[in-house]
């Protein structure tokens, strides 16, 4: 460890808390790609077990935007709609909402908000 002068303590300090930031801008650039990936998997699977259509299953896809101070990332269906309507249903001709149900969005969507929070507890 270096010697610090009393002169030099608050350049020292900022270098240790860049460093620390950087670090930490780095994991969570990192951590939040990794979860909407393995998220985008995991809803491409859920796709494919409660629908046939190939078409619809490949259309899931993740894109992601980081920052100087942070990351986003999307998951999405490429046929836009008809996530909605598969996830809520849609109304039938005599009243109602629950034709066409197949609930495949919500366990994944829990799921990946536990992955992040636990990756964030491990990592930082």
């Amino acid at each position: 460890m270096a010697r610090v002068t009393l002169d030099s303590l608050p350049d020292a300090i900022n270098e240790v808390l860049n460093e620390y930031q950087d670090m930490t801008v780095r994991a969570t650039h990192e951590i939040v790609q990794k979860v909407a990936r393995d998220g985008a998997k995991a809803i491409n699977s859920s796709a494919a077990s409660s629908m046939d259509s190939k078409r619809y299953k490949s259309s899931w896809t993740m894109q992601s935007q980081n920052s100087r101070l942070g990351a986003e990332a999307e998951i999405y269906s490429r046929m836009p709609g008809l996530p909605h309507l598969l996830e809520h249903g849609h109304a039938v001709r005599g009243g109602g909402r629950n034709k066409g149900q197949r609930v495949h969005i919500s366990p994944v969507a829990n799921q990946i908000e536990q992955s992040l929070i636990r990756d964030f507890e491990v990592t930082l």
